[in-house]
């Protein structure tokens, strides 16, 4: 596993004591640990989905390109899987 920062280890200890299921979390490396602590992680990317299916959020696609302007990385397949999930392309 790679280098856990503070912060997602401070939010995966708070939600097991808090017993929360879900924690927002983006480094796959902080992802992979929490589902090994039987934590659900979900990122940046799934909440924005989510906010859609919700009918909170209108379109994903402007909210991805403002992410990407701010130096979130998303891979090119992962950006155009989303859009086609989302109904966006």
């Amino acid at each position: 596993m790679g280098y856990l920062h503070a912060g997602e280890i401070k939010v995966m200890v708070a939600a097991k004591e808090l017993e929360i299921e879900r924690v927002i979390l983006d480094d796959q490396s902080a992802r992979k640990t929490a589902r090994t602590m039987m934590l659900k992680p979900i990122g940046t990317v799934g909440i924005l989905v989510l906010g859609k299916e919700s009918g909170f959020i209108g379109k994903v696609k402007p909210l991805l390109d403002r992410l990407i302007d701010v130096n979130f990385y998303l891979s090119k397949q992962f950006y155009t899987k989303i859009l086609r999930d989302v109904g966006e392309i």
